[in-house]
């Protein structure tokens, strides 16, 4: 299974421990976010036991994992993108802040530029274009405020 297509919900304890790996969460992190017993969550990480929307939701908001989305939309043409938490402020850390978000920019761009030339996308590249997305999404949602105050 390579593919978050070949993920079906029988099997979406895969993309948990996936995403568990990722983000280095622990089991009691998952029993502290959800209420559920440890056996319980241990049940979701082992696929012994269907995983409820309230987990998905918990874990979503830890990570703002977009996989987990694409776990229940599939592939209809749609894109969410997770808001920040609150501004980026203009200061040395704001602005350490864009600086990431350009690389991701630029490291998509260098994926963009090898899909094209050789007609193949990759995971990265979906994962590097959503990061891309994100990043622009989040400095909209930074500025949008300053735009308001401004009469613009």
């Amino acid at each position: 299974m390579n593919n978050i297509e070949d993920i079906n919900v029988s099997d979406d304890y895969i993309l948990l421990n996936k995403i568990i790996d990722k983000y280095d969460i622990t089991v009691k992190k998952l029993v502290e976010m959800t209420g559920r017993a440890t056996s319980t969550v241990y049940g979701y990480t082992e696929g012994k036991v269907n995983i409820p929307s309230i987990v998905w939701r918990a874990v979503y908001k830890l990570t703002h994992d977009v996989r987990i989305i694409e776990l229940f939309i599939g592939d209809l043409p749609v894109m969410v993108v997770p808001l920040l938490d609150g501004q980026i402020k203009l200061d040395a850390e704001g602005f350490e802040i864009l600086v990431k978000m350009r690389q991701t920019q630029i490291e998509f761009e260098q994926l963009a530029v090898t899909a094209v030339s050789t007609g193949e996308v990759n995971e990265e590249f979906k994962t590097k274009f959503m990061e891309m997305t994100t990043a622009q999404t989040q400095v909209l949602q930074s500025i949008e405020p300053l735009m308001d105050t401004n009469g613009h």
